[in-house]
């Protein structure tokens, strides 16, 4: 069965605005720390070209899986690209700092999209408005299952090491620690690959005064709802333009018919002085006059 006409306008319409809009700013934002309760960083493998690709998608996180709802399903490059290669990665804002999980990715065609959509979205308001956004450009909704990875714990990035090397420093100047276990410290410090580990470094040490006060978000989650109902609104207004265009074709005809066959074209003699009816008018004055 052909596809319709109009879930591939859509597709292309908001594909074009995924693309050139709504990705970037994103993506942006997600590899900052920000919005990481509502959007995640799916890493894909090109199914042609073999780079990576990294694609912003909702938080699907529960449990140890990733839920991923796709909007056109095979019609998306990254599905496609997931299918070829089912060894993904998973990008998570947790302590403003992007963590990375590999998992294994399948489709789950026989799965309610919507209906999952829905639980996942349960007392989560960023995650329930790109909801709603999503099926509003669905052509095809399909659920795909990411399968994570057991890790001894989260990665440690390179700037969390350097932070825990800066406690260290500063436990020596209080006099804390001595410089031979600063060297040691330090090196394991450097050398550690989990939170875990760089726990049991600073495990003996009180913790900082700077670090005893939570820091302000930069991004409120007001400000994140607005921008993903603006999105929403935009996506919304353009489409309802575009299939409204298409699909008003009968009232296009319609207009033309009446603007240039419709309407009836009275002679030049009828739009002046003493067209037809008034000269009707002069010639019956003249024979009433004849026959008084």
């Amino acid at each position: 069965m052909a596809e319709p006409w109009r879930h591939r306008v859509r597709r292309r319409l908001s594909r074009a605005l995924e693309r050139r809009l709504v990705n970037p700013a994103v993506r942006r934002l997600v590899f900052s720390g920000r919005l990481g309760s509502t959007y995640a960083v799916l890493e894909t493998t090109g199914r042609r070209t073999g780079l990576t690709r990294r694609t912003p998608v909702a938080n699907g996180m529960l449990g140890e899986t990733f839920w991923l709802i796709s909007a056109h399903g095979p019609h998306a490059g990254y599905f496609q690209n997931l299918l070829a290669h089912p060894h993904v990665r998973v990008g998570m804002v947790e302590d403003r700092h992007l963590r990375w999980r590999a998992g294994t990715a399948r489709p789950l065609y026989s799965d309610d999209a919507r209906a999952r959509s829905l639980q996942l979205g349960r007392g989560r308001i960023g995650y329930r408005v790109d909801g709603l956004l999503l099926r509003s450009v669905a052509t095809q909704l399909t659920t795909v299952r990411i399968d994570l990875e057991p890790t001894a714990g989260p990665l440690a990035t390179d700037n969390d090491r350097e932070q825990v090397a800066e406690r260290l420093r500063e436990a020596t100047a209080e006099g804390r620690l001595l410089a031979e276990e600063l060297e040691q410290r330090l090196a394991q410090a450097l050398r550690a690959r989990t939170y875990g580990e760089l726990d049991a470094v600073v495990a003996d040490l009180p913790v900082s005064r700077r670090s005893s006060h939570p820091s302000v978000p930069l991004l409120r989650p007001a400000l994140a709802i607005a921008i993903a109902i603006a999105t929403v609104a935009v996506l919304a207004a353009v489409a309802v333009v575009i299939t409204g265009l298409l699909a008003a074709w009968g009232l296009w005809m319609l207009i033309a018919w009446w603007a240039f066959g419709g309407r009836r074209r009275y002679p030049r003699c009828a739009l002046r002085r003493g067209g037809p009816w008034q000269v009707t008018r002069t010639v019956r004055q003249a024979e009433r006059r004849a026959w008084l």
